[in-house]
């Protein structure tokens, strides 16, 4: 809040947190998006140290929850 309170007030919360599972550890609301990893690795998909980013959805939702 002291840095973010008031100027995204209406987008969804994206943390990134690699301390892996903390996510499960913190409230499942008021959060959307954890991104648990920025060393993954999925065939075919990469940046260009050759990893992606590896991110859990907040209970509930789906991917189709996210599409605008």
């Amino acid at each position: 809040d002291l840095y973010l309170k008031g100027y995204f007030d209406d987008c969804d919360l994206w943390i990134s947190c690699r301390k892996w599972p903390a996510w499960a550890e913190w409230p499942q609301e008021g959060w959307t998006i954890w991104q648990y990893s920025d060393v993954g690795e999925v065939k075919g998909a990469a940046n260009e140290e050759g990893h992606v980013d590896l991110d859990v959805l907040a209970k509930g939702l789906s991917v189709d929850d996210l599409l605008i």
